[in-house]
């Protein structure tokens, strides 16, 4: 039972609302005049799984916030002022990779149709992130406004096979309902690791191009992202490791991130700097080479190397001599 009161000329007024849903717990009061016009205050904590005022923006929240709302306008049309207070919560977020964040704290100021983020911090996996800026929200669901990421120590685990922890400066913008993440990634360090041989070059190109267009026809055009435009530069602060099994060394070089969350897009080349290749028992210097990512329509490596060795052999009256061999491997 909720007691409440009415009146003719002031409408009906319930005194003492509870709100008992999942992990929310919710007190407040409520008025609602013959016009269908509102008034109330609630408070209490919410469960963060029904939050929906970041999405699209993440994909999941778990835990509880706490709450103090004002609530007027209409039943049909109601305004909410006030703030939600996140402490030691979680979400994950999907950009196009999952990056889950952990101890989320801070305070998001509601003022009509306006979400203001003054300062939230979080956890990526060991990371730290800050996030702030401004939405406007129609339906309780950005469409305008944008907001600012800076993290650093943040691993990342891509595309396939390469992992990197690093520092983001990323600006979400929305517009018209649309996400359009740019910045930049600054890969402090990481490694590219792929099992890379001459006998199982083809094979591996043509299970990239298998996997990449399987992920798409599962994720179809209704997935998790298609709204979020990316425009992102991946660089590299300091060389990478890489070891494809054929070849070990180190590479620099910039990535760009394009396309969507659910339909990404990645070009761009790494250089090898230094790095020894291995074939057939020699061990060759690299003396140039890349990891590229050229293709337009899907995400998948090509690799190039050049590299020389000496070694040691008879000449055609038989004397030894020692010979430079050169490895082109494309």
């Amino acid at each position: 039972q909720i007691p409440f009161s009415y009146f003719p000329e002031t409408g009906i007024k319930f005194t003492k609302l509870q709100l008992r849903s999942g992990g929310s717990m919710i007190d407040g009061t409520l008025r609602i005049a013959p016009d269908a016009g509102i008034e109330g205050s609630v408070d209490g904590s919410i469960d963060l799984e029904g939050l929906a005022f970041l999405k699209p923006t993440v994909d999941s929240f778990s835990g509880q916030a706490r709450t103090e709302l004002k609530v007027t306008g209409s039943l049909s049309e109601p305004v909410l002022n006030g703030s939600i207070v996140l402490s030691g919560t979680e979400c994950v977020a999907h950009l196009p990779f999952d990056l889950p964040v952990r101890d989320l704290d801070g305070k998001l100021e509601i003022v009509g149709n306006r979400l203001h983020i003054g300062e939230i911090t979080g956890r990526p996996e060991g990371g730290r992130l800050w996030m702030s800026g401004e939405l406007f929200l129609a339906g309780f669901k950005p469409v305008q406004g944008s907001l600012l990421w800076k993290a650093e120590g943040v691993p990342i685990r891509y595309p396939e096979g390469l992992e990197t922890v690093n520092r983001a400066d990323l600006g979400l913008r929305f517009s018209e309902g649309r996400g359009f993440l740019g910045g930049t990634l600054s890969m402090d360090q990481g490694i590219y690791t792929r099992n890379v041989d001459i006998d199982n070059l083809i094979a591996l190109i043509g299970e990239g191009n298998t996997e990449t267009e399987t992920s798409q026809l599962e994720n179809g055009e209704s997935t998790r992202g298609k709204w979020l435009n990316l425009d992102v530069e991946m660089v590299t602060a300091s060389p990478l490791d890489v070891d494809i099994k054929l070849v070990r060394g180190q590479a620099t070089g910039n990535l760009h991130l394009r396309g969507t969350a659910s339909s990404p897009l990645l070009t761009g080349r790494l250089e090898m700097t230094e790095g020894t290749i291995e074939y057939r028992g020699h061990v060759f210097e690299v003396t140039g080479g890349s990891v590229g990512f050229l293709n337009a329509r899907l995400i998948e490596p090509s690799f190039d190397f050049s590299g020389r060795t000496e070694v040691t052999g008879f000449d055609r009256d038989g004397e030894v001599t020692d010979y430079i061999v050169c490895l082109l491997y494309t």
